[in-house]
C-alpha cells in the first residue's frame, strides 16, 4: 500500500469521524434548542393564562363594583321619590277639610284603637277641638273602663292622634302612617319604577 493511499485513507477516515461528530453536535443542538422553545412556550402559556385569569377577575370586580354604584343609585332615586310622595301626602293630610280630616283619622282610631283599651288620645291644639265630636262617637260605644280621653301632645304630631294607654302606646300620627306606608310601598314602588332592574 502506498503511502498516498494511506495517506487518503486516514483523511477519509478523519472525515467521516468529522462529520459524524459534526452530525451528533448538530443534532444534540436541534434537541436543546428544541427543549428551550418548548420551556419558553410553556412559559408564555403560563404567563398568558395568568394575564387572562388576572384580567378576568379585574373585568369581574369592576361589574360588581358598577352593579353595586348602579344599584345605590336606583336605591336612591326610589327613596328619594318615595320622601317626595309620602311629603305630599302628609302636606295633603294635613290640608284637608275638618269634615274630611276627621273621617280619616276617625277611621285610623276606629280600626287600630282596641275597643276594650282606655287611654288618652294625645293630639295638637288644633284637633282637641275638631277631634272631640269623634272620640265622643268612639266613647259612646265603650265600656266605662276603656274610655278614651283627650290631652294636647307635648310634641304634637302634624296630623292624627298617639293613643297612650296603660300598658301601650298606638301611634297614629301621620308620620307613623306614612312611614308604615313606605314600607308597604317600596317594593311596589321599585317593581313600577324599575322593571326588570337589578335592585339592593
Amino acid at each position: 500500500m502506498s503511502l498516498d493511499h494511506i495517506r487518503n485513507a486516514v483523511r477519509q477516515k478523519a472525515r467521516q469521524e468529522a462529520e459524524g461528530i459534526e452530525a451528533e453536535a448538530r443534532k444534540d443542538a436541534e434537541q436543546r434548542i428544541d427543549a428551550a422553545r418548548r420551556t419558553i412556550e410553556a412559559e408564555f402559556a403560563r404567563k398568558l393564562e395568568a394575564d387572562r385569569q388576572a384580567a378576568e377577575q379585574a373585568a369581574q370586580r369592576d361589574v360588581i363594583q358598577r352593579r353595586s354604584e348602579h344599584n345605590l343609585a336606583l336605591l336612591r332615586k326610589r327613596n328619594a321619590i318615595l320622601d317626595d310622595v309620602l311629603a305630599q301626602a302628609a302636606r295633603r293630610m294635613t290640608e284637608l277639610p275638618d269634615e274630611e280630616y276627621c273621617a280619616v283619622v276617625g277611621r285610623w282610631m276606629k280600626d287600630r284603637i282596641p275597643p276594650d283599651a282606655g287611654g288618652v288620645v294625645l293630639c295638637s291644639k288644633r284637633d282637641l277641638e275638631r277631634l272631640r265630636p269623634v272620640v265622643d262617637a268612639l266613647n259612646a260605644g265603650r265600656p266605662a273602663g276603656a274610655r278614651l280621653e283627650m290631652a294636647q301632645h307635648e310634641t304634637p304630631p302634624a296630623a292624627g292622634v298617639v293613643l297612650r294607654a296603660s300598658q301601650f302606646e298606638v301611634d297614629l300620627s301621620v308620620e307613623a302612617m306614612t312611614e308604615r306606608l313606605r314600607e308597604t310601598l317600596a317594593p311596589d314602588l321599585s317593581r313600577i319604577l324599575f322593571p326588570g332592574e337589578t335592585t339592593v
